[in-house]
């Protein structure tokens, strides 16, 4: 049986807003609000996850010592949801996997906020040297979002992305 206890033990507050480690117990609210997403992955037919991709994306990152998965909550509702990896090889690498905030949220700052914080956190507490960012290639909001904390585009990797029949490709920014 799983505990409750997470790799990182992250926990910040940001005005009204808390990040923190999403937990076994979480899994059924942070898989809800996920398939409420309606937005996220427009041009792929959005069936949802299943409880069980859920665990199992949640099992990566518990068995994992470099996986961090975070919740975003206001009001102890959860707005959003962040997935990254810590690379410690030749460069110290923090790479953001996911990063979704629900969409009434948008555009107020928090978004800026929360990643700032992050990066502060990975170059202050884990010695990061490098930060990247994943997107799908024409996810234009999201790479605008990077883009404006002063992510650039690193390299395109064709056909990551793969839904059934079809396929996206992946752009990997990082930052300067």
């Amino acid at each position: 049986m799983l505990s409750a206890k997470c790799m990182f033990n992250f926990k910040t507050a940001i005005d009204d807003v808390v990040i923190s480690d999403i937990n076994k117990e979480d899994l059924i609210d942070v898989r809800q609000w996920l398939n409420s997403q309606k937005d996220m992955d427009k041009d792929f037919e959005n069936k949802g996850i299943t409880f069980e991709e859920m665990l199992e994306r949640f099992l990566e990152y518990y068995i994992s010592e470099n996986e961090i998965f975070l919740k975003i909550t206001k009001d102890k509702k959860i707005i959003g949801i962040f997935k990254g990896r810590f690379e410690f090889k030749d460069i110290n690498q923090f790479i953001i996997w996911y990063f979704l905030i629900d969409k009434k949220h948008r555009n107020k700052g928090i978004g800026t906020k929360i990643i700032t914080k992050l990066i502060e956190y990975s170059k202050e507490k884990m010695n990061i040297d490098e930060i990247c960012s994943v997107t799908i290639k024409d996810n234009y909001d999201g790479i605008r979002f990077w883009k404006n904390l002063g992510f650039k585009e690193m390299r395109i990797v064709k056909d990551f992305f793969d839904r059934g029949n079809k396929t996206k490709d992946m752009i990997i920014l990082k930052k300067n």
